[in-house]
Order: structure tokens, then C-alpha cells, then sequence
């Protein structure tokens, strides 16, 4: 699926795409995750990499300009895969929160702290940003951030790919992943809370 909807500039890239989209599947597995992150000039194919991998990750959701609250609150409500766009924006002092959440979420147990001003005061909230994530951009980003990505650098196509993703056979295969998951989890023991994963799986 990758293939037919992505050029790649190197062949070993389908496979790490291909490995790092079924890890996103069992996230309660790992414990350190890495970030893809498609750099490179604009009309290389690096939107295009994030819409594929949107169509096949667990739980993707693709956004650019997110706010940094709504973005807080997803991680920590869904443990979604995200996919950021246009990278370049977080460059700015307005966004210096999303690049911290980004710094610490690939490691699990290390959580994202904000301060919510309400009328009894001061709030401290704290919000789980561990997971897989998958960035876009035509600039590089911080060192620290680059340390925990796979960089794919993208080119313009060389060959032809699939102009349109095709949405019924991303379908398909995340049913096929979804019961992989479901199986997978259901004989792991490394899971945390592990009857909350077995609830409504047939034994």
C-alpha cells in the first residue's frame, strides 16, 4: 500500500514505514518510540507520506496548526498516532509547547505538565503524550527533536504512484490490523491493565 502511494528515494524506507505502522498497533508494548519525520522541498510527496500513513496507522489523526491545548488533550484522551504538518510553524515562540510535548513524548511515563489559570487559582494538569508520531515539514527542527525521529528525506517522484489514496483498501487492511491487535494483546502479558484490552474479545 505504501508502495503504490509513495515514492521513496531508498527501497529499505518501505519496510521501516511498514515496521513503524504496525508498531503504532501495539503501543502498550513499547516504552521508547521513535518519530518519522519527512523533510525536504515543497511538492516532494512529504503530505502525501503523512496521508498514507494516516490511512494505516492505529488511531491517526492528521492535523496541522493544532492548538497546543487541543493537541494536550488528544494525546492524553486517545493515545492516537499523530501526524503534524508543516513543522516549520513550531518554530515560533507561540508554539514552544507543542515542540516540549513532542520532546517527551516518546518515552513512556515522562508526562507534559501546563498550568491552567481558574478562579480559585492556579491548576496543574498533567497529560500522558507517550505514543507514535509522524511530522512534515520543509525546515529541520530542533536537535533534540531530530535525535528521536527516523529522518526520511523526500524527492519528487521518480515514477508514478497513485494520485488518489485509496480510502476502501486502507479499510481493509485496518480491519486486518485492528484483529492483529485485539489477538496480539489478548496472549501479552507485558500489557498494563490488561483486562481493559480483553473486554468484548471473544476468548
Amino acid at each position: 500500500f505504501i508502495y503504490d502511494h509513495l515514492f521513496l528515494p531508498e527501497k529499505e524506507l518501505y519496510d521501516v514505514l511498514t515496521a513503524w505502522t504496525l508498531s503504532t498497533w501495539l503501543r502498550e508494548l513499547w516504552t521508547v518510540v521513535p518519530y518519522v519525520f519527512f523533510y525536504g522541498p515543497i511538492s516532494s510527496g512529504k503530505t502525501r507520506g503523512l496521508e498514507v500513513l494516516h490511512q494505516l496507522c492505529y488511531r491517526g489523526i492528521l492535523a496541522s496548526n493544532i492548538t497546543p491545548a487541543a493537541l494536550f488533550r488528544v494525546c492524553d484522551l486517545w493515545h492516537p498516532t499523530i501526524l503534524l504538518d508543516e513543522t516549520e510553524i513550531y518554530n515560533q515562540q507561540s508554539k514552544v509547547e507543542v515542540v516540549g510535548l513532542l520532546n517527551s513524548g516518546y518515552k513512556k511515563g515522562q508526562y507534559a505538565f501546563r498550568a491552567r489559570v481558574k478562579e480559585s487559582g492556579t491548576e496543574l494538569e498533567s497529560f500522558d503524550v507517550f505514543g507514535f508520531k509522524a511530522l512534515a515539514g520543509t525546515r529541520g527542527l530542533k536537535k533534540a527533536l531530530e535525535s528521536r525521529c527516523l529522518m526520511v528525506k523526500m524527492l519528487k517522484a521518480k515514477r508514478q504512484v497513485k494520485r488518489l489514496v485509496d480510502e476502501k483498501r486502507a479499510t481493509h487492511i485496518r480491519g486486518l490490523l485492528l484483529g492483529w491487535r485485539l489477538c496480539t494483546l489478548k496472549d501479552c502479558e507485558q500489557v498494563e491493565h490488561r483486562e481493559h484490552f480483553l473486554e468484548g474479545i471473544p476468548s
